[in-house]
This record gives structure tokens, C-alpha cells and sequence, in this order.
């Protein structure tokens, strides 16, 4: 099992941008989506919404996301 993990909040302490908020404001998105991931209730998410964030944050894709693979030989 692959489980994806969104470093939103470590790719803003870096920025030093305190507030998810600010962050939708930059990136022109709803600050609902930003709080749904932040708070790993969002499973889903379209390339735009990436795109948008990596560009507002001035940061590559695997800043801002990372893949953790599960150990299990089944």
C-alpha cells in the first residue's frame, strides 16, 4: 500500500508563511481545499490545484508531496 502525504505545512515553515489562508490567497485557491489536506481529509487532488501551489510557493512537486511505501512483502 502507497500512502501520499501533502508537506504543505513544512513547504510554508520554510517560506516562513504562517497562515494556510495566505497561501490560498497566492495560490488563487479556496482556503477550504488548502485546510481539507492540511488536515489529511482530502484524498484526492487535480494537478492544477499542484501546479498552482508550486508556483505560489516556489517549490518542486516532491517538496510538496512525498510517497511513503509500505513495507510489506504480501
Amino acid at each position: 500500500m502507497t500512502d501520499v502525504q501533502i508537506k504543505l505545512l513544512e513547504v510554508m515553515a520554510k517560506k516562513k508563511i504562517r497562515y494556510v489562508r495566505d497561501v490560498a490567497k497566492m495560490a488563487n485557491l479556496s482556503p477550504t481545499i488548502l485546510y481539507d489536506l492540511v488536515n489529511d481529509k482530502k484524498r484526492a487532488i487535480r494537478l492544477d490545484t499542484i501546479a498552482r501551489l508550486c508556483k505560489a510557493l516556489d517549490c518542486e512537486i516532491g517538496e510538496l508531496i512525498e510517497i511513503k511505501k509500505d513495507n510489506k512483502v504480501s
